[in-house]
């Protein structure tokens, strides 16, 4: 697959949508959207390529592209809760537990913050960002955008957020039973 015709349309499809961004911004998010594409680019076709990359586009834009930072946070917490929310065994787990939605909220906070710490394959996906772009605002909604997608991603057709979060629910689990043990 040839990426410069694709590159083009999508270079295009950036200044026609944004027009109060400078070339700068949108060839930022030009390199953004084809990075981590890698070898996905050898094994799939034209169109699913391109649909992947409407996909992330279309995160990027809904959710974070001209935010300010603290509400682009919470849409991705927002967002990712509502992925989890949309499970019935965690839905269980919360009604079981005499959890709120904001302590739901607060989980989710601190499985991002540990997939930004410790996870190396969202960090190598987070760490080209800084060289496309010096713009703080256009750097937040980048790695968000870029988390969220990572969040989403399937795992033994799960979102790896589901398994994140059951591991992180199992850890816990042990700590407890270790301090009455």
């Amino acid at each position: 697959m040839k990426l410069e015709p694709l590159k083009a349309f999508w270079r295009k499809r950036l200044v026609k949508e944004l027009p109060y961004y400078d070339g700068k911004m949108t060839q930022s998010i030009l390199c953004w959207l084809f990075t981590d594409q890698g070898d996905k680019t050898l094994v799939c076709d034209e169109l699913a390529f391109n649909e992947r990359l409407h996909y992330r586009y279309r995160i990027l834009q809904q959710r974070y592209l001209d935010r300010d930072s603290h509400q682009a946070y919470s849409r991705l917490i927002i967002r990712l809760a509502a992925v989890l929310l949309g499970i019935p065994s965690i839905q269980v787990w919360l009604k079981q537990r005499s959890k709120s939605q904001k302590q739901l909220l607060k989980l989710i906070q601190i499985l991002v913050q540990e997939l930004l710490d410790n996870d190396s394959n969202l960090q190598q996906r987070i760490k080209p960002i800084c060289e496309y772009t010096s713009n703080f605002h256009l750097h937040q909604a980048l790695m968000l955008a870029t988390v969220e997608e990572y969040c989403l991603e399937k795992v033994n057709n799960q979102p790896l957020l589901i398994h994140r979060f059951r591991q992180y629910l199992e850890s816990q689990l042990h700590r407890e039973i270790e301090k009455v043990a």
